[in-house]
């Protein structure tokens, strides 16, 4: 990691506070005080590195970033890392998690229904004929789920920062080429359907084709 002190980097800090301030974090996030640069850090999950107790955190991003958004990108950035969902919303975006895993609920629910009221052969009997499928129909399902969760996120962000403003930014950093959003966009067959998270082309459709959701 490269620690920054450039008075962009000041900017960036300040503007993470003032942002921070009006979201339900804990107070050592509110008290960042240092930005780090980091290659190992992909560009959509920037995060708060502790620094021990009673220290101020540091605020870790993409290296691929550095020097390349202004500040204009930065705010919609920070908006869009750390928004914050109301209960409403929150229900639409995790929906269709919930949805993928129902079936292994389910199955755990009915083997631990099976253990109690008649026993545990019958409950280990019913495990290992109808667990095999349950678990591969599981996998099947939640990546695409966890996908959709992420798009979600972004078209709920996009009503609140607005979709222009949004897309903006994600074409922008599509057009850096970073090395991480390059490999993701090679990703095909299998690989790419089971993907928990979408790659930036898909989020830029995504923001393109978005519809209304819950506020």
């Amino acid at each position: 990691m490269h620690i920054g002190d450039s008075e962009q980097e000041k900017l960036i800090l300040e503007l993470l506070r003032e942002i921070l301030d009006h979201r339900r974090v804990a107070k050592r996030l509110r008290n960042v005080d240092r930005l780090a640069w980091s290659e190992m850090q992909p560009w959509e999950s920037s995060r708060f590195k502790w620094q021990g107790l009673g220290k101020p955190s540091v605020f870790v991003v993409s290296a691929g970033l550095r020097g390349r958004l202004d500040m204009d990108d930065w705010k919609t950035y920070l908006n869009w890392r750390y928004l914050q969902l109301n209960t409403r919303q929150t229900v639409h975006v995790v929906q269709p998690s919930i949805q993928a895993l129902l079936p292994a609920m389910l199955f755990i629910a009915a083997a631990a229904s099976l253990a109690f009221n008649i026993g545990q052969y019958t409950s280990e009997l019913f495990a290992s004929i109808f667990g095999p499928p349950i678990l591969l129909l599981t996998v099947y399902r939640v990546g695409p789920a966890m996908k959709k969760l992420f798009l979600r996120i972004d078209s709920i962000a996009a009503e609140s920062l607005g979709a222009m403003i949004l897309l903006s930014l994600l074409k922008k950093i599509d057009s850096l080429s970073l090395p991480e959003n390059e490999n993701a966009k090679k990703r095909q067959g299998w690989a790419a359907r089971l993907w928990p998270e979408p790659n930036i082309t898909e989020r830029i459709a995504n923001l393109q084709h978005a519809s209304p959701s819950p506020s």
